[in-house]
């Protein structure tokens, strides 16, 4: 018996593909990273070998990379996958694009994260996991949305539409393309209408819905010279052909595929076309000299990429050709070779899922180990600025500190000489004693704001009401039965600052007093509790932009004894 695939189930496969090469960044600087990842993607799907091999050493150059490109990492996940999934190891592809995920460059890069939920859609419903693959495809498609990007959303479409033909829902998937198809009509976008027919034509029953449908879609790849479209479309529509026994037409169709796949370098495309023409020969009894020459070629297409997916398909083919012409003992061969494929074949998928978990378990214990390697490199690193840094700063400091330090000190002299004259006495008004209030509460009297400044102050400072650390405007309305737009009109006005800098400039002096006196006794934070501040951050911020020292600082020097003789001078 002849086994493969349907014409359905090819053209599903054809079209679960088609999102994989949607997105490859070009790349303009040719750095050596440059030249493998290029080399690399051009090498998928027909040498994955060969392509798996230069990502490899991709990676293993960003590893040994200091400043490893994040962009890099990324894109060689992104190709890890493509190559993984190609081979058929899709649980390791969807790892490798979750990792390409949770790089900086797909945060940055919407078009390259959108690619890579859009990949994962395609493996998890390949896996049958409908759910987790419908939710890939929404997140892809809210990506393509923000980006305006017409093709990623008719492609992502177009997926979801798969995903009810899978489910036999085909009413729902043909009304999903249909509105994929007007959008596509609407921005003029030829591509993905071509792909919008070319679907159509799987969800539709009627046979003349379906010609109709993928000729639109074959006259729309034509139009705009879509090659790779036309040829895997021509190779579907063979197939359909060869299902529905009018072999002069599939061959027609999957020649001119075979055409294209030869001009344009698609072996994926010669190599179906070989197989099916022969195929189509067998069948219908005709040009049986010409089977071999097509069966051959398609075995060398498959023995050189390494894609073995056909392979049973081209030796049934073989099977049923000797078996046409009477020759029994190719036939025999044939069979074997088509029984120990299968027998092969079946014994891989037995031990592929522990073997590709096994890869994986080994290939993030591998991404563990570089990870530490990369985080003590970076603490090395660290280390070593760290410690140049600081040799840089030492030598800067010794040329320059004979000169600086005389300056410097009598400059942090002059400047808590000024502190402790600050200290000593309290905020002064500014305002000429005759201004008065120009808006007040009504019945409140008519007191010149300099007054009622100096009895602002009077009041804070002899009641200590800046030490609670929520004294606010309200509280001091309160205490002096005043308004509060009144009471910061004659702060704004008496003091040339507002509330908070009037309290947090008593609270500085309370600190200065207490620091002074204190001779070390209390720390930091006791100082900053005893002087109203609410928190030490405060305390700090609020002390340094006042007094031009930090607490520490201006503890030292009021323990200096010049300075506290300076200090009993000043009492």
């Amino acid at each position: 018996m002849l086994i493969y695939l349907s014409a359905l189930e090819r053209r599903k496969f054809v079209a679960l593909l088609a999102g994989l090469f949607f997105f490859i960044v070009p790349l303009s600087a040719q750095s050596e990273e440059d030249i493998l990842f290029s080399s690399a993607k051009n090498r998928i799907p027909d040498d994955l070998r060969g392509a798996d091999s230069l990502v490899e050493l991709l990676l293993k150059r960003l590893d040994q990379e200091e400043f490893a490109s994040d962009s890099f990492l990324a894109k060689a996940n992104y190709l890890k996958g493509i190559i993984n999934y190609y081979q058929g190891w899709n649980t390791l592809a969807s790892n490798y694009y979750k990792r390409a995920l949770e790089t900086r460059h797909a945060e940055q890069n919407l078009s390259f994260a959108e690619a890579n939920w859009n990949n994962l859609g395609v493996i998890y419903d390949k896996q049958s996991r409908l759910n987790e693959a419908l939710n890939a495809y929404y997140a892809s498609l809210r990506i393509a949305e923000k980006l305006g990007d017409s093709s990623s959303i008719v492609k992502t479409w177009i997926n979801i539409a798969l995903l009810d033909g899978k489910k036999e829902n085909n009413e729902r998937a043909i009304q999903i393309t249909q509105s994929a198809l007007n959008y596509a009509a609407r921005h003029k976008d030829s591509m993905s209408m071509g792909l919008c027919y070319q679907n159509l034509g799987m969800f539709y029953r009627n046979k003349s819905e379906v010609n109709a449908a993928e000729s639109r879609a074959l006259a729309i790849f034509r139009s705009i010279n879509a090659y790779a479209n036309m040829a895997s479309l021509l190779i579907s529509m063979g197939s359909e052909q060869i299902d529905s026994e009018n072999f002069r037409l599939a061959n027609q169709y999957l020649e001119e595929a075979l055409s294209l796949g030869i001009k344009y370098g698609m072996t994926d495309s010669q190599g179906a076309a070989y197989y099916l023409l022969g195929y189509s020969h067998v069948l219908s009894g005709s040009g049986l000299e010409l089977v071999p020459g097509y069966l051959n070629k398609s075995l060398e297409i498959i023995h050189s990429t390494g894609r073995r997916e056909n392979l049973s398909e081209v030796w049934a083919a073989y099977v049923a050709y000797y078996a046409q012409i009477g020759d029994f003992p190719n036939y025999l061969k044939a069979f074997q070779k088509y029984k120990d494929y299968r027998a092969e074949n079946t014994g891989e998928a037995t031990t592929a899922e522990y073997s590709e978990m096994q890869t994986l378990y080994e290939v993030e214990q591998l991404n563990l180990e570089k990870e530490q390697l990369r985080l003590d490199s970076e603490r090395k690193r660290t280390t070593l600025i760290i410690l140049l840094s600081a040799l840089i700063i030492v030598l800067i400091a010794v040329a320059g500190i004979a000169v600086l330090y005389l300056r410097l000190k009598n400059n942090m002299r002059t400047l808590y000489q000024m502190n402790l004259a600050v200290a000593n006495s309290v905020p002064v008004s500014y305002l000429d004693p005759s201004v008065t209030v120009t808006d007040r509460k009504e019945g409140e009297e008519d007191i010149p704001l300099t007054s009622l400044y100096n009895a602002i102050v009077r009041k804070i400072e002899q009641e200590k009401l800046f030490l609670n650390p929520g004294f606010s405007m309200d509280d001091l309305s309160a205490v002096m039965n005043k308004s509060r737009r009144y009471l910061s009109q004659a702060i704004s006005s008496g003091g040339k600052t507002n509330f908070a800098g009037l309290v947090n400039g008593l609270r500085v002096n309370e600190a200065r007093r207490l620091l002074a006196s204190s001779a070390g006794s209390l720390t930091m934070n006791e100082i900053a509790e005893k002087s109203g501040f609410a928190n030490r951050i405060s305390f700090y911020r609020q002390f340094k932009e006042i007094t031009g020292f930090t607490p520490t600082a201006y503890l030292e020097w009021s323990q200096n004894p010049a300075m506290q003789e300076l200090e009993k001078e000043e009492e």
